[in-house]
């Protein structure tokens, strides 16, 4: 099919029907191995890969920019040649795509037929693309390609088609040796990661192609020879033969100049191929992507510094919020302040005359002595603060010992703490509710609202919030808690049982909040908080009769007497520091107080012994009387005329058989009451347990009425025992019995009924 030379024709025209020529020829080679047929009909195909077959490394190539790497290779020749008109063409590879040629797409001129050849080629190239994810080029050959094949018996022209490839043909095992989208180098933006997986496909140094050598001298381009005679090998060279160019591996994965020749390749030319494999070695491009490639090898390039510079900061930051938090949970546990009034800032920590920073900035201070992370961390943080002394505020320096942090660290605590009280709540399914509320010392009415369940096995007992409140309505408390248990995810409906005080907005009838908590909830329970009633009526005791009331306003008239003035508390310490033993020595006389519901019972036990103890103990009784009368009678306080008053008054009522008698009977009763009014108040109480107690501590009380004479008789041999160690002392009188009162004589007028007179009101 070969096209007569003519004078019209071009250059350009001759020189293609030269190369059809000589392409017979090559193909009439029996030496030659050549594209062939499963039969003698001819076709056009396209060798490309199936993507189950593909190399994982660069499964992620996009469509496009392979379109782009093909379209810089070299000028592909496609020739053909027809035998046989009106045919379809097969495909050459049973995974190919084929491309349809008819006669009617041929004309006379050969050179229109290879124009229209490329354009299908290049459509049909396109279309697989948007099929397929190209990622193996040339996937393992199947057998029709094998030069013992035949095209045909006649000597009939056949197509071929040659993508690529300039020198040679593919051999059967080509994928196991090359892959064409290995020498697509990786992005610039890849991470050090990706760039070494690159480099691992490399080098390609391939020395027989198809039992041909390789057009240079492997030699002097795979190996180096030193200055020394040693030979080197050049690990950063590989070898497209599908290219036919030579490529920089190390280049292509670390070079800052992509547009570099060796990263896009170099095309094989033996006349200067040598020169420029020697100038790019001594290149800066070249050294400089090496000494990239090392860094990266030895965890040393700027990526990786950075990055480990990055983990370090944040482990050390870790550690320092660890110590923090620590110091943040001690203050918490142990119910103390924060901060104090001024100088809370770490910038004031290296100032000597400032000495009070807070409890929270002083212990970690404290910790920072013997913890040298925490020690370079203060530090650091005081020299960067002193470099921004110009400037107001902390600015971006964050220190993590700022009142702002400390606040989150402390709300996040309390959510955890929440957070996981919920968890334990939703496990169980049901729990009971307490809710009161108290004023703080910044006289906030707050809600504090309470869960009790049992969680495996163990009553639990838990402040789930304290919300600060404007109206105390029952109403408006129930929307609070209601929010605050929909907040933590806590159903209403597993409301079992609910305990208030006696309040009416909390336990009231119709519109308390255990009412509105009725409704969610029908079948739980309230129960008035039996610790409260108990506080209530040992309060109401208390104050029922004058008797009463004299006892307990001279306790707290006391207390207060000796807390007024250092040496009035002084000559309380010296003499039971002389008199006593062990922590008695340190025994201060207790104030009452309306909220401490066992504040009346310590009071008395700070001037009576137990009850439970003998009842001729008389030890701290004695201190006290000795301690009044050295007040009131002695020399050197005798001349502040009130304190001197008011010492031998209380000296006075203190030795009366009355009060002794008074404080007897109290004591019998708390002796009875506290223990139960604890054991109320205690986390794992057992209702069973708790309603027995009761019972018990009824019957006792109302047993006292018969062990009055037994109370009567353990006073009087009480201030026998008084009477006999004070003996020595002026102006105390001591009374074993009641005062004999005079009676009242009133003058009975004519008429009149005398007082003893009964009235007879009989008609």
């Amino acid at each position: 099919m070969g096209k007569t030379k003519n004078k019209l024709n071009s250059g350009s025209q001759n020189r293609k029907i030269k190369e059809q020529k000589l392409l017979k020829l090559v193909a009439n080679d029996k030496n030659q191995k050549k594209l062939c047929f499963d039969s003698p009909v001819p076709s056009v195909s396209i060798a490309f890969c199936n993507t189950d077959q593909c190399s994982p490394n660069y499964k992620n190539i996009d469509h496009q920019e392979f379109l782009n790497y093909e379209n810089k290779r070299e000028e592909k020749e496609i020739i053909y040649e027809t035998s046989v008109s009106n045919v379809e063409p097969i495909a050459l590879f049973n995974s190919i795509p084929t491309i349809p040629c008819t006669s009617d797409a041929m004309n006379e001129d050969n050179e229109r037929v290879i124009e229209v050849g490329k354009e299908r080629v290049d459509e049909e190239l396109k279309n697989c693309l948007e099929s397929l994810q190209p990622v193996s080029l040339f996937p393992s050959m199947p057998n029709t390609l094998n030069s013992t094949n035949k095209i045909g018996e006649s000597d009939s022209e056949s197509i071929y088609v040659e993508i690529g490839m300039e020198h040679e043909n593919i051999k059967d095992d080509f994928e196991t040796h090359f892959d064409a989208f290995v020498f697509v180098p990786p992005n610039k933006n890849d991470s050090i990661v990706a760039k070494l997986k690159f480099l691992e496909h490399h080098p390609i140094q391939p020395i027989v192609i198809n039992n041909s050598k390789v057009m240079f001298d492997p030699r002097n381009i795979y190996f180096r020879k030193m200055t020394n005679d040693d030979i080197v090998e050049r690990r950063w060279i590989s070898y497209c033969s599908f290219t036919n160019k030579i490529y920089c591996s190390t280049c292509m994965a670390f070079s800052v100049d992509l547009s570099n020749a060796f990263v896009n390749g170099v095309v094989v030319n033996i006349k200067s191929i040598y020169i420029k494999v020697q100038k790019h070695e001594n290149s800066a491009i070249h050294k400089s992507a090496c000494e990239s490639y090392l860094r990266a090898c030895t965890n040393k390039n700027i990526d990786v510094i950075l990055e480990n510079f990055h983990n370090k900061e944040v482990e050390k930051n870790h550690m320092v919020l660890d110590r923090i938090i620590s110091i943040v949970i001690v203050l918490a546990k142990q119910n103390l302040a924060f901060r104090g009034h001024r100088h809370e800032s770490i910038s004031d920590l290296n100032d000597k005359t400032k000495f009070n920073h807070g409890n929270f900035l002083a212990i970690a201070q404290l910790v920072a002595k013997y913890d040298p992370i925490l020690k370079y961390h203060i530090e650091n943080m005081i020299k960067k603060r002193q470099k921004k002394s110009k400037s107001r505020g902390r600015g971006s320096l964050v220190s993590f010992m700022s009142k702002s942090t400390v606040n989150k660290i402390i709300q996040i605590i309390g959510q955890e703490i929440q957070h996981s009280i919920s968890k334990e709540i939703k496990s169980t399914g049901q729990f009971s509710l307490e809710v009161d509320s108290t004023q703080d010392i910044s006289v906030t009415d707050q809600l504090s609202i309470c869960v009790r369940y049992v969680y495996q096995g163990y009553v639990k007992e838990r402040l789930l919030a304290m919300i600060p409140i404007k109206s105390s309505t029952g109403k408006d408390q129930y929307e609070v808690v209601k929010n605050v248990l929909k907040t933590w995810n806590i159903d209403v409906k597993n409301l079992i049982s609910q305990s208030y005080d006696g309040a009416a907005n909390m336990s009231g009838e119709y519109s308390g909040l255990q009412k509105y908590f009725k409704n969610d909830a029908p079948d739980s329970i309230f129960t008035h908080c039996h610790a409260h009633v108990l506080n209530l009526v040992i309060g109401d005791v208390t104050k029922c009769n004058i008797a009463s009331q004299n006892l307990f306003g001279l306790l707290q008239k006391t207390a207060v007497f000796f807390s007024e003035s250092h040496k009035r508390a002084n000559i309380w310490k010296d003499i039971l520091f002389e008199n006593q033993i062990g922590h008695d020595k340190m025994r201060k006389l207790q104030k009452l107080s309306n909220t401490r519901w066992n504040s009346k019972d310590k009071a008395l036990k700070t001037i009576f012994h137990s009850w439970s103890e003998d009842g001729s103990k008389c030890d701290r009784y004695i201190c006290l009387l000795n301690s009044l009368h050295i007040l009131g009678y002695d020399e050197k306080f005798i001349k502040d005329s009130k304190m001197a008053s008011e010492a031998r008054a209380l000296l006075e009522k203190w030795t009366s058989f009355e009060i002794i008698m008074i404080a007897f009977i109290y004591q019998q009763i708390f002796f009875f009451t506290t223990p139960v009014s604890k054991y109320l108040q205690t986390e794992g109480i057992d209702y069973v347990i708790a309603w027995n107690k009761i019972v018990t501590l009824t019957t006792n009380i109302e047993k006292i009425t018969e062990t009055y004479e037994q109370i009567k008789s353990r006073a009087v041999t009480f201030m026998d025992t008084v009477e006999t160690k004070l003996d020595h002392l002026e102006n105390i009188y001591i009374q074993n019995t009641f005062p004999t009162r005079r009676n009242k004589k009133t003058k009975i007028q004519s008429g009149e009924l005398g007082n003893d007179s009964a009235t007879n009101f009989s008609p």
